[in-house]
């Protein structure tokens, strides 16, 4: 996880997709520096899975607001 912090409650899908999400954010973030080049979001998932969608989407905002105000921030986990 991209240095990211713990996601709000949710169902497991919910939790899932947040992970991802965050994941991903350090893919299109400036400045973020994990070595991560390609997204980890579902695509099977984002269609059929309403929370996990909802998760994803919360935790690419929540952290890739991070990465804009935190650059520096590293690939150690949540």
């Amino acid at each position: 996880m991209a240095g990211c912090h713990q996601p709000p409650a949710g169902t497991p899908n919910f939790q899932d997709g947040y992970h991802a999400g965050c994941d991903d954010a350090a893919v299109d973030a400036p400045g973020a520096q994990t070595g991560q080049t390609t997204w980890m979001r579902d695509e099977g998932r984002i269609a059929g899975q309403p929370d996990y969608k909802d998760g994803w989407q919360q935790g690419y905002v929540a952290c890739y607001r991070k990465w804009l105000d935190h650059p520096s921030m590293s690939n150690t986990g949540t």
